[in-house]
């Protein structure tokens, strides 16, 4: 795509910072479908290994250690391709947002408070406050 030759500074700055805020948020969409899909593929895995003792802790040990992504971080992954439905990588959420939400144990709460942010626009830290604001859960628990 090429500016036209008579272009202000202003409209050049203007066109810059749109096209950062769109790649920016189209790595954060991408990134929640990328966690979903993790998450996915190690539940599945381990529904195929579920008899066996002590099987998922192992698991994430190991995976953490070959993949070099930590442990509590695969587990949320698995946690949210559990807990959350993400059929297009067009979702209005971040993997920021879907973290925070995992703290919420209630789903129709949790339920709640998603359509906020998708309704509002809510960045994450202002999920955070909505959610300690309305009281339903000590900030201790968030990531």
């Amino acid at each position: 795509m090429s500016l036209p030759s008579l272009i202000t500074f202003p409209q050049l700055v203007r066109r810059i910072r749109q096209e950062i805020l769109l790649g920016q948020r189209t790595i954060d969409q991408q990134r929640a479908l990328v966690y979903w899909k993790v998450g996915k593929y190690i539940s599945d895995f381990i529904l195929h290994g579920k008899n066996r003792a002590g099987y998922g802790e192992k698991l994430y040990e190991h995976l953490s250690t070959d993949l070099g992504v930590g442990a509590k971080t695969l587990e949320r992954a698995v946690r949210f391709s559990r807990e959350f439905s993400i059929q297009t990588p067009g979702s209005e959420l971040k993997w920021s947002h879907y973290r925070e939400l995992l703290a919420i144990t209630d789903k129709n709460q949790r339920t709640t408070f998603q359509r906020r942010v998708i309704q509002k626009g809510l960045s994450k830290r202002q999920l955070i406050e909505t959610i300690f604001k309305s009281g339903h859960i000590p900030i201790k628990f968030f990531n």
